[in-house]
């Protein structure tokens, strides 16, 4: 009787434990088909990453007023859990004499000429305090929360069969203000000397993702990235980091014109 109760408990938990390795295994389909899509992503279509800008480029780059007078330049980026672009952090310097301060302008608010040739914001002296670096008096919610690009810059990067690739060089977005990519510098015992640039993936698609930790943890093998080709930094158009040369850029179609 109590060798038939034992094989009974023991079918009892073989039956019981079904379920969750089904689940683990459908996760573990689902999680390979995810790389595989975006490894597709990655190769298919990184010529399109070239049509954006990239936050190194942009960090620096001098910015205008709605009056074309010189007031500080990009410090930084506010991202939110969606992969997007939300605010544009400027650093101003002696502006409208108030001293050096930070404001922050919403990305919808930025306009980015042709390569870069100038970068405008509607800040002028009367409505400086609308552009705030805090938001009102929002209720704070949990759940994923906005990060700044400087968080995720100079992470660690590690893949699942090598924890010690590289580092983050960059991040890539588009026109629209949407996260598209990161760039990635394997480190020297790789032997190579240029970046790649994995598809982005954040908070939607993995839920333990931790801008401000140390390390960037990327979903792919050794063997994966390898089939990419290198990322062509050089591709970007040059932030303009004096106004001289914004001037410049500024009155060269009128030159010839004239």
């Amino acid at each position: 009787m109590r060798r038939h109760v034992l094989m009974t408990t023991a079918t009892a938990l073989a039956i019981a434990a079904f379920p969750f390795a089904l689940a683990q295994a459908q996760t573990k389909q689902s999680d390979q088909a995810r790389v595989s899509d975006k490894i597709d992503v990655a190769l298919s279509s990184q010529q399109d990453l070239y049509d954006g800008w990239t936050a190194q480029q942009l960090f620096n780059t001098e910015v205008r007023g709605s009056a074309n007078e010189d007031i500080g330049e990009i410090e930084n980026l506010v991202i939110d859990a969606d992969g997007n672009v939300t605010k544009v952090i400027i650093e101003a310097g002696g502006f409208l004499d108030i001293g050096d301060t930070h404001f922050a302008v919403d990305w919808d608010q930025v306009e980015i000429g042709p390569e870069m040739a100038w970068v405008e914001v509607p800040v002028d002296e009367d409505n400086v305090p609308e552009f705030s670096l805090f938001e009102g008096d929002e209720e704070v919610t949990t759940g994923p929360r906005a990060w700044r690009a400087s968080e995720l810059l100079n992470d660690y990067v590690s893949l699942q069969d090598s924890p010690r690739y590289g580092i983050v060089d960059d991040i890539v977005i588009d026109r629209q203000g949407k996260v598209q990519a990161v760039a990635v510098y394997p480190d020297v015992t790789y032997g190579v000397g240029r970046p790649y640039a994995y598809p982005y993936y954040g908070y939607a698609d993995d839920p333990a993702f931790d801008p401000g930790a140390e390390s960037y943890d990327l979903p792919y093998t050794l063997s994966e990235v390898q089939e990419l080709g290198p990322f062509d930094c050089s591709q970007f158009p040059a932030p303009l980091t004096d106004a001289g040369d914004r001037e410049i850029e500024l009155e060269q179609p009128d030159e010839q014109q004239g």
